[in-house]
This record gives C-alpha cells, structure tokens and sequence, in this order.
C-alpha cells in the first residue's frame, strides 16, 4: 500500500475542527489555493530540487530556479483557465483560477525567490502540524501511564492481603495434617492393644473384640481419607501460593516498565538542563509516590517469603526441590534489584566544570597566566554539592548511607568490564565531605546531600586534551532484603575538570555534545562520540539558540554554520556529513584579535558560536525574536540576497553574525559582534 502524500494526511486530519482552524493559518489564500490545486507540482523534479536547495541554504541555486518554478505554476492555472468550460460552478472555479495566477504574477512576479520561500516555510509548519495531530499526546500519554500504574499497584497491594490468607490456608493444612498422624498413630496403637487383649480379660471387662477392631479400622480409614484429602488440598493451596506469586511478578514487571518510562524521560530532561537547553527537570512526584509504596510491597513480600512461608513449608514443601518456586522467588529479588537499581539517581549536581589550582613551587618564565603552574599556590578545589535518592526504598526504614568516590570515565570503564568495583577506592581520586568523611546517610526524606565535597588532588593525564576527559561521581550504597545483602550504584553526570579561565568556553562544548549525542550518560561504556552526523549537530546547534524563545535557525543559516565547521563547500554537505569533535571545540578555526595592541588569540568552532549566543542573549534577544537580525550567513549570501532585491532600494541593510570578531576572548563570557551589509546605486 502507498504512502499517503503530506496533503492526504491534511485532508484526513482536516475533519478535526482544531487542525483545520489552524492549518488554514498557515497559508494566506493564494498560497492554500497553489496548495490544494497544485498537488502533481509538489512531485515534480524542479519542486524537488528546489526544496533541497532551500534547506541546504544554497541561495545561488535558489535564485536560478526559483522563477522557473514560478512560471510552471502560473502555466498550470493558465492551463486549468484554457479547459474550464461548462456551468456556473465551473466559471466560478475559472475566476479563482484566474484570480490565483494573476495575484501570484504581481506580488511574487519580481521576486520568485519570496514565493519558494513562503511555501516552503508554509510546508514546514504543515508537517510539524501533522506530526502534533498524529503523535500521541505527551499529557495523554502521561495519564495513560499513571492510570495503568495506579491499577497495577491497587493490583498489588490486594496481593499481599490474599497471599497471607493463602499461606495461612495452607499452614492449616499443615497443622491438620500433624493432628490426623497423630490420630492415627494413636488408633493404630489402640488396635495393636485390642488385638493382644487375651480371652478371659476380654471376657472378665465384657468386651467385644470384633466390635472394637471394626471400629477402629472405621475410625482409620476415616482419618486415611482425610489424610489423602488434605494431601491434594495441600498441593492445591501450593499452586495457589504460586500462582499468587507468579501474577505478583507480572503486575511487577509491568509497575517497573511504567516507573521506568517516567525515569528515561527524566534523565533526557535532566542532562538537557545540565547544559542549558531546558530550564527545568521532568516532574516525577507521582512516579516516585507510587514506586515508594510498590518498593515497600515488594519489599515486606521477600521478607514474608523469607521469615514466613520458608520456615512454615519446611515439613512439607522442599522449596529447594520445586524449581518452578524457587524461580519465582529469584526473580522476585531480582525484579526488587532492578527497581531499585533504576531509581537510585543523582537528582542534583551543581557543577558541570570544576576549576581547580593544581599549584607549584617552581614555574618557567614562558608560563602563561591560566597555565596550571603557579609559584607559591597549594592545592585548591571549589566546592560542590550532590544529592542522591534511592526512591523505591524511601519508604523502608534502616537504610544505609551512601559513600561517594571522584573516578575517571576510563578507570570506570575498566573497573565495570572487569566487574571489578572492589577496585574502586584506590581508583579515585581523593574526595573529601564535610568532616573528612566521604559518606553521608539518607535523611529522614529518603535524600542524602553532599553538601561540601572537594577534590584534595587531582593529576591529569598528559596525552588527553582537557576537553576529552571527562569524570564522573560514582555514589554506592547497600540495601539487605530477605538476609541478602545488594550493593547499588549511580553516577553522576559528566565533569570536566579546568585549571584556566580559557578553558571553559571550550569544556562547556564538549559537554552539550556529550549530552546531546548519547542517549544514556548512565549506560556502560560511558562514552562520547569522535564523529556525529550533521544531522545531529544542527538539531543541537538549533536547539541551543531555541532557548532564546525565539525561531529556528533557518536551513540556510545551519549551511553556513555547517561549511565554517566542516570545511566543505555547501554544495558537498548533506544530513549524513561526518563532523569531528575536534573541530568542533578542539581545534583552531579561527584567529582572534580583541583590540589594536592586542596579542592575537585563537578560537574553535564552539567559541565563535557561544560567542554569538552570548551577544544574542544579552544585547540583541528582542531583535532575535522579531527576526530583525539575518543571523549565521557568509557575507557572500547577504550581498546576493541585496542583489537580487525587488522592488530595489537604496541603503537597505541586513545585519549579520560576524564571522571574525570576538571579544572578551576568556571563559565563558565572551561576546561575538554583528556586521551589516547594504545595497545602493551608484550614478554610473
């Protein structure tokens, strides 16, 4: 079966009041009428090519084509005018006709370029329309999830009610049991003692022995049975205590998929907060209310299992025996592991850049002043503060503190494919808290705060560029159920650590690649990419100046952001492009001189644009926003978009980002510069 086109999706969706209301606000009544009647234009070659120039932003190809373009919409309506003939309905449809081509002729005639630019700009918006209305609603689907959370969990906690109920059927089985051996015993023996009885003694106490032999066998064979029914009643409340704990499982497995979901889009949000491209975190109170009391469950049901059914099924149930059973509570654990494995988190990390004074007694004369030598200085470390929860536990009391070690991603890397975590200590570095002790417990709120932690040493490693070494906060702590005892761990988010102002420009990048790139920082190996499609660093690069709460970067703006990065003439950059980390916040891209006299710096790719940000946002966001300022594009391009100007006027101007200028060139503060281009006649 085909794919639906764009517009039969449109016309689908269109039933819907709401979409419709909005998607005819998209175009104005030219452009919707070139929209519906126009549909074999959309595939045709020219209309393709076109497009893929228009978001490659190369402008040139743009113009050639654009009023080419132009005229074979205004051949078709000329066409549908020719061959409209019959009733009223029909001229009333020739005289739209006419009314499109002749609008389309005189506002877009003189400028064919502005005409591709509003339908393409017009199509965008439509597909983000489209894929609004047919993607599943976020709020929706955050209800669906709450309300399937809400039933497991009521699910579960009638378990544990029933359970007990089962188990304590099943324990007077077994009591049962006991007291009809017992009555059995007891008849045997008073058959053994009627049996040995001699004549004359029967005789002399005036008794029946074949009455009293008769009912005794009665009475045994009336306990035999019973015995034999409580046999399969027994088996029968087995398997209903494992079938109780086998649907237990189930319904857990479930309540740990839907805490899960909450949890994975809490840790994309988190590490998009950590460098800047959201204000805040993924809420996740309802998530971590309903996993405390299901944690709690589970908990008290492994010990249940453990104190309870364990010891009481002893005389009758060889649970090392029954296989299936012993699954069943394996996985159990297993699945308390799991939960409380994936909800041990890092919900605060104060710092993403951690300068620090290595300090020295000598120094050479070449030294420059954020070198990491200097003359006189001890060791200095900024403090920084972390916060820990284990959420599935926060509801069990006892729990254990937690101890926090300072590692780097390689010895972590190592240490977890070796599974060699008693290793850990003697790979981290010194890490203090307050009162010299690297442990802090959890509150009566369930978190533990380091409030005061800090580095006592620090020895980088001489082949790695500072950007590339990244370290993490490994926090462990141990939680015993069922006499077991497991050991959890979690890490923070990724540091690097500076010992210049200069540096931090530049680490800040290798962050927000980071970041943005891999899908989970929790997953081992911890890793960042050498390459990245380009695909993938402008949805970063757009995403950054999207906090602006301004536009998109237009497609002709990421081209040229993309050929300063790459190197590549735009013609030669598509979506799949490789582009190196090093480029883009390792090596040079450009020189950089602040003022007359003074000495010229250099400054990577990642430099030059958080320059531009930082100008943006602290001088220039209101222009941003109205769209008053061209923003990224090559000199080259403005002059041609002035060229090619109609109606034409004197001294029109566009401002631009500056592509060699700027200031302030340490730390992160540095401010880029616009540069205007204009157009006029000279008298010749």
């Amino acid at each position: 079966m085909a794919k639906p086109s764009q517009l039969d999706l449109v016309y689908g969706l269109c039933k819907n009041k709401e979409f419709r209301s909005q998607w005819e606000c998209l175009y104005n009544s030219t452009m919707m009428y070139v929209r519906i009647h126009c549909k074999d234009l959309f595939s045709d070659n020219i209309w393709q090519d076109v497009v893929k120039y228009q978001v490659d932003g190369q402008i040139e190809v743009i113009q050639k084509y654009s009023e080419e373009l132009l005229n074979e919409v205004v051949k078709y309506f000329d066409e549908k005018i020719r061959t409209c003939e019959g009733g009223l309905c029909m001229v009333s449809e020739k005289m739209q006709y006419i009314v499109t081509r002749d609008e389309l002729k005189k506002k877009y005639g003189n400028e064919p370029y502005r005409f591709i630019e509003t339908l393409v700009t017009c199509l965008k918006e439509e597909e983000v329309l489209i894929d609004h209305y047919t993607k599943p609603n976020e709020e929706e689907l955050k209800k669906e999830n709450i309300t399937r959370t809400i039933k497991l969990l009521e699910e579960s906690e009638s378990f544990e009610r029933n359970l007990e109920k089962k188990v304590k059927n099943f324990n007077s089985l077994l009591e049962e049991e006991k007291q009809k051996n017992r009555e059995l015993a007891k008849k045997e023996n008073d058959k053994q003692e009627a049996q040995n009885m001699s004549e004359s003694c029967r005789r002399k106490n005036g008794v029946n022995s074949g009455n009293i032999l008769d009912k005794l066998k009665n009475d045994m064979l009336g306990i035999q049975r019973r015995l034999v029914e409580i046999e399969r009643e027994t088996d029968r409340a087995k398997h209903a205590i494992k079938d109780a704990l086998r649907d237990f499982l189930t319904r857990g497995t479930e309540l740990k998929k839907t805490f899960l979901e909450v949890i994975t889009k809490w840790k994309k949000q988190s590490k998009s907060k950590y460098v800047a491209l959201v204000e805040t975190d993924y809420p996740l109170k309802e998530m971590e209310d309903r996993c405390k009391k299901y944690g709690k469950l589970l908990f008290n049901t492994l010990e249940f299992i453990q104190a309870d059914l364990l010891v009481l099924s002893n005389c009758k149930w060889d649970m090392e025996i029954d296989v299936d059973l012993q699954d069943i509570i394996n996985n159990l654990c297993k699945l308390f592991e799991e939960i409380c494995q994936s909800t041990f988190l890092v919900t605060e990390q104060t710092r993403h850049l951690i300068k620090v004074e290595l300090g020295s007694k000598k120094r050479t004369k070449d030294a420059a002043d954020d070198e990491e030598t200097k003359p006189g200085k001890t060791f200095k470390c900024p403090k920084f503060t972390a916060t820990v929860r284990l959420i599935a536990t926060e509801s069990l009391g006892g729990r254990q503190k937690v101890t926090a070690h300072f590692c780097h991603e390689d010895s972590l890397n190592d240490i977890h494919q070796r599974n060699a975590w008693e290793e850990l200590p003697e790979k981290s570095f010194p890490l203090l808290n307050k009162g010299n002790s690297r442990t802090m417990p959890f509150g009566q709120q369930g978190y533990a705060t380091f409030r005061n932690l800090e580095l006592t040493d620090f020895k980088r490693d001489q082949d790695k560029h500072v950007c590339e070494e990244k370290y993490r906060i490994v926090f462990v702590t141990e939680q015993i159920v069922a006499g077991k005892k497991l050991v959890f761990r979690t890490i923070s988010l990724p540091i690097i650590i500076t010992t210049g102002a200069s540096q931090g420009s530049n680490a800040h990048g290798s962050l927000l690649w980071q970041c943005f790139s891999v899908e989970d920082l929790m997953d081992f190996p911890l890793t960042s990419p050498s390459v990245l499609p380009w695909s993938t660093v402008s949805a970063m690069l757009n995403s950054k100046f999207k906090t602006l709460d301004g536009r998109d970067l237009r497609p002709d703006e990421l081209m040229h952001l993309a050929s300063r990065l790459s190197g590549l003439p735009k013609s030669n950059i598509t979506g799949k492009t490789e582009i190196q980390f090093r480029k883009f916040c390792l090596d040079k891209m450009m020189d950089v001189k602040e003022s007359k006299d003074a000495k010229n710096k250099s400054a990577t790719f990642w430099m030059w644009v958080l320059s531009v940000y930082n100008l943006t946002k602290f001088h220039l966001q209101d222009y941003w926003t109205e769209g008053l300022i061209d923003g990224f594009s090559a000199k080259e391009d403005c002059e041609m978009k002035l060229k090619f100007l109609k109606p034409f006027k004197n001294y029109t101007f566009l401002l631009r980002f500056s592509d060699k200028v700027i200031t302030d060139g340490q730390g992160q503060n540095m401010c880029g510069a616009v540069s205007a281009a204009f157009v006029y006649k000279t008298e010749k």
